[in-house]
């Protein structure tokens, strides 16, 4: 192979990759605390939007934010 098929071929696997972990976001959740209609984190039980619900996710915009931040950075082993 020269190094054109190969960068081909490492921009194929890193958009794909990219692309599977972006889906996952978007995918429905499912937490055993979540009641249909609020926030599942102790701390916070507000009230979801339409918007959130119909896109099956169990936290508000604030606690998610602060979730992906933590998963990011223990991703990274970076304590919080």
């Amino acid at each position: 192979m020269d190094p054109a098929d190969i960068a081909g071929e490492t921009i194929d696997i890193c958009t794909a990759d990219a692309l599977r972990r972006q889906l996952g976001k978007s995918a429905p959740e499912f937490d055993a605390r979540f009641d249909g209609s609020r926030c599942v984190e102790p701390d916070c039980g507000v009230a979801l939007p339409i918007e959130r619900l119909n896109l099956g996710k169990v936290r508000c915009v604030d606690c998610q934010s602060l979730a992906e931040r933590r998963r990011a950075l223990g991703q990274h082993n970076i304590p919080t």
